[in-house]
């Protein structure tokens, strides 16, 4: 395998777009380093500028509320004992992340106010982190985290902390975060194109930043690393903006994406161009129309459906100029907020990133498609609570945190969600019993998890089989803006094996209803193919027609081919398997249609929301 600078080398080489101009060697950004990098604090708010953020904050009430929600977190953080190095199975990144939180938020809180808890605070949990004995190399996202927070507390708090403490804090980020970085045992992540790229180099360039004035050489070193490395996982956003980790990740990485680009913005006046990325900023997009009317992100991959608060679309709407980006935002902010939800970090974030001019509005566009490694499409209805939704993917189960979902889909109506997906498994809840969670290979384990597999998606499955990682479904649209816009997949790929052809088309007829066509062309063996979609409502069954509700609201669910057909519910809330996650309140809405070799069934189903 070539190592990891000829892998980053021939990409760049490959990618004349990403960088405009020769990039600068390690002496040229040590000179910049030398002659640039002012006094602390110097990232993100330079000192001083806290009154023009003061400012800002009396002047728009939603800063100000945002403020209040900081300075809240900050006193609960006041009581908790400084962190402990405790790993959780294989990761130290809880800790990690909650040092981050921890001392973001407490030193966000000192620079607002001056109250001197919260840097007394702040200063114990630097120095707890910095005695570990490390910061866990092994798994070096735990490494990158630790190394962020500790280097913003370093800068932002640096002119209030005594010379004993500064010396131990720097020493602390060289030598337990940036050194170990330059170990080929500990560095493979300089040439992986997914998260773990965005998240260890952002980590380090902030942390080479904070000590850059010390060492700008070694920061120069990390920097030259970051700016041709990181370009290897960025890409994935190309050509849409769709990150093909699913929303859960996209939060993960494009937050250190973006915290690297301003830091260096900060210091150096300049981002290198990565701004300017091939779907970098249209990924704002992507989060935008993957979230569906019932405020739920269409939770694909390892994701959750609720993510809350997103810094980085505050911060992609004001590089944008556009305020539809927030639709989802803003309706969260104006929502009840409470200080126990520990967002202090984020909403930090938010008060450095907000663009206080921009209002968010409703958006125009109601169907976005996007290709890419993990094709995905949105249709809806309108942009109200009440709206019709439906989020459907494409792509490849091989693709970094993949799920076996090629062809499932979400659906939202009447502020409910119908069909469900499951969303990620605490990884640790599988990896201490044995499972090989991150192997891809088509007879893993991974695909054993019920979450996981296909057994769980709102899709057909045939014969029981699984879908093939090496498979990879593309999207194809029509009648986009007209009243009845069309997604269709051919996932054929994906089934091979179990038929010869295999397509779903998913359409909203006069944007009233969802429908979901389903052929399957000359099955391989006797079976059954099973439509399946999972579900919290409460199921009545009538034949062909499956009455759902919830939340007072209703959905009826009727199977329109093959004829004659009758559904069935299935409960799926407790464990398939003993390392499985329950499922509470669950169930499968299924439909299974005999077959034989060659038989070419087709299934129609129709979901039509009504009051």
């Amino acid at each position: 395998m070539p190592s990891i600078a000829v892998q980053i080398g021939c990409f760049l080489c490959m990618s004349p777009v990403l960088f405009a101009g020769q990039l600068p060697s390690e002496k040229e950004i040590a000179g910049m380093l030398i002659q640039q990098a002012g006094p602390h604090p110097r990232l993100f708010l330079h000192g001083g500028e806290e009154e023009s953020l003061k400012q800002r904050i009396k002047t728009t009430p939603v800063m100000g509320s945002l403020r209040d929600c900081v300075i809240a977190s900050a006193e609960k953080m006041l009581s908790e004992p400084p962190l402990t190095r405790v790993l959780e199975g294989k990761r130290l990144l809880g800790v990690s992340r909650a040092c981050l939180q921890r001392v973001v938020t407490l030193s966000m809180g000192w620079r607002l106010t001056g109250d001197r808890r919260y840097l007394e605070r702040a200063r114990q949990e630097l120095l707890a982190v910095a005695a570990f004995s490390d910061w866990h190399p092994e798994h070096f996202l735990d490494v990158a985290e630790m190394t962020a927070g500790v280097a913003i507390g370093y800068d932002w708090l640096y002119q209030s902390l005594d010379p004993p403490t500064r010396l131990i804090l720097s020493k602390a980020i060289i030598e337990k975060g940036i050194n170990p970085s330059f170990q080929e045992k500990f560095s493979r992540w300089a040439a992986a194109r997914n998260n773990w790229n965005q998240v260890c180099n952002g980590g380090l360039v902030l942390g080479a930043l904070s000590v850059a004035d010390e060492q700008p050489e070694l920061a120069a070193r990390v920097i030259t690393r970051a700016l041709a490395s990181v370009p290897l996982a960025t890409a994935a956003y190309a050509p849409d903006g769709a990150y093909p980790e699913g929303p859960g990740y996209w939060s993960y990485g494009t937050t250190y994406s973006v915290l690297m680009i301003e830091a260096l913005k900060s210091v150096l006046g300049t981002d290198f161009n990565l701004t300017k990325q091939p779907g970098f900023l249209s990924s704002g997009d992507f989060m935008l129309h993957a979230t569906g009317s019932s405020g739920q992100c269409f939770d694909y991959s390892d994701s959750k459906p609720n993510l809350g608060i997103e810094p980085s679309l505050f911060w992609i709407a004001s590089q944008r100029h556009d305020p539809a980006i927030l639709w989802f935002m803003d309706k969260m902010l104006a929502g009840s907020r409470k200080p126990s939800d520990a967002e202090g970090e984020r909403l930090s974030l938010i008060l450095l990133w907000m663009d206080p001019m921009l209002r968010a509005v409703q958006p125009t566009v109601l169907d976005w498609k996007a290709d890419g490694p993990n094709p995905v499409a949105f249709l809806r209805s309108g942009w109200g609570h009440d709206d019709l939704f439906v989020g459907i993917k494409g792509g490849s189960p091989s693709v970094n945190h993949a799920h076996m979902d090629i062809g499932s889909f979400v659906f939202d109506a009447l502020g409910v969600r119908w069909a469900h997906a499951l969303g990620m498994q605490d990884y640790n809840s599988l990896e201490s019993r044995g499972i090989d969670l991150f192997n891809g290979k088509q007879d893993s384990q991974r695909w054993q998890v019920f979450r996981i597999s296909n057994h769980s998606k709102n899709m057909i499955v045939i014969n029981e089989g699984l879908q093939s990682v090496k498979g990879k479904a593309e999207i194809i649209t029509r009648g986009f803006g007209t009243q009845e816009p069309v997604a269709d997949l051919d996932c054929s790929t994906v089934f091979d094996g179990q038929a010869r052809k295999v397509e779903r088309v998913c359409s909203l007829p006069g944007r009233k209803s969802l429908r979901i066509d389903d052929t399957v062309d000359s099955v391989s063996k006797d079976g059954i193919v099973r439509w399946q979609m999972m579900t919290d409502a409460m199921i009545r069954i009538s034949g062909s027609t499956a009455e759902l509700t919830k939340n007072g609201r209703s959905l009826a669910v009727r199977c329109l081919q093959p004829e004659g057909s009758v559904w069935k519910e299935v409960d799926v809330s407790a464990p398939k398997h003993e390392y499985d996650a329950p499922n509470p309140g669950m169930k499968q809405l299924v439909l299974e249609v005999p077959v034989h070799p060659g038989d070419s069934p087709r299934i129609t189903v129709m979901l039509e929301p009504h009051r």
